[in-house]
């Protein structure tokens, strides 16, 4: 029997943890929650939560570089990543019903699968997709992600709703905040300097 307040962990008949048992380090805890590295332990442990982030940018390029800059992969791996972490495709396919496979995570230790499948492209004005992300068996997140293309005076109001199911609590939903926050920064920075 297991009690809810201790995290639950695996073990052998011997009494020896599955899984590896491993803290955070000081300078984990102080990073930002889109730095932090998950340990199977800690995906096990939390609840499910459910968020709505929403962020808006206005971009000084049209909607149509605004799309190609997304739509082109070698470009999206440019910018689609916050500084300290990296995103490896191993497959990309930008069409309806497409799906892209990567793998996201600090830089240098990227080990937690994504997968994203497009659900609606209308060029030059919205891309609606699934994403789900997992470390190893274990479900980490699934979103409903839209990206709102208009065109305004400046040249693009970007608005971005993910809806995320995080089955290890709150960190995700902040991770994604903060994170999505970041990659829009660098797009924008990525679109002004092309």
């Amino acid at each position: 029997m297991t009690r809810p307040d201790i995290p639950y962990s695996p073990r052998s008949a011997e009494g020896q943890h599955l899984l590896p048992q491993r803290k955070e380090t000081a300078r984990e805890m102080h990073a930002p929650r889109h730095n932090r590295r998950w340990t199977r332990p800690a995906l096990v442990a939390r609840q499910r939560t459910h968020s709505t982030v929403e962020l808006t940018r206005d971009l000084t390029s049209p909607p149509e570089e605004v799309f190609a800059a997304y739509a082109d992969l070698d470009a999206r791996t440019e910018w689609v990543a916050p500084e300290g972490q990296e995103m490896v495709y191993s497959d990309g396919s930008f069409r309806k019903n497409g799906t892209d496979k990567f793998k996201c995570g600090p830089t240098g230790q990227a080990e937690m699968d994504g997968q994203v499948r497009y659900v609606e492209i209308d060029k030059d004005t919205r891309i609606v997709y699934l994403e789900s992300m997992t470390m190893g068996t274990d479900p980490v997140a699934v979103s409903l992600v839209s990206w709102q293309l208009d065109p305004s005076t400046k040249g693009t109001r970007l608005t971005v709703v993910s809806q995320v199911c995080s089955y290890i609590g709150d960190d995700i939903v902040e991770g994604t905040r903060e994170g999505l926050g970041a990659t829009l920064d660098q797009l924008s920075k990525y679109l002004e300097n092309r």
